[in-house]
């Protein structure tokens, strides 16, 4: 599933209906209120928001390069926060980074 955010009742409803045909469907762009609404029926998603959002900011500390854009230490800590902020019965079934 690409870019569909699942905000709209109709994404829902496609979203559950290929889950329920035995799909593993994975979330391709997909934004954090996306995964909020069907996080559940993925089997993974994935989102450049971790990098869009680090190259806004300042880098980690001790980091000497301009931002952390492209910083592996930055992914892992984005995909922390954005679990946290679901019900861990939100979490995609495989937990996915």
């Amino acid at each position: 599933m690409c870019r569909l955010q699942s905000t709209r009742k109709g994404d829902r409803h496609r979203h559950r209906a290929m889950g329920a045909r035995g799909l593993r469907l994975h979330g391709f762009g997909f934004k954090t209120l996306g995964l909020e609404q069907v996080g559940h029926l993925l089997a993974s998603a994935d989102s450049a928001a971790w990098s869009y959002h680090a190259s806004r900011r300042p880098p980690l500390p001790c980091h000497t390069h301009k931002n952390c854009a492209n910083c592996l230490p930055y992914a892992p800590r984005w995909r922390t926060r954005v679990l946290s902020a679901l019900p861990t019965w939100q979490y995609p079934t495989l937990n996915a980074a």
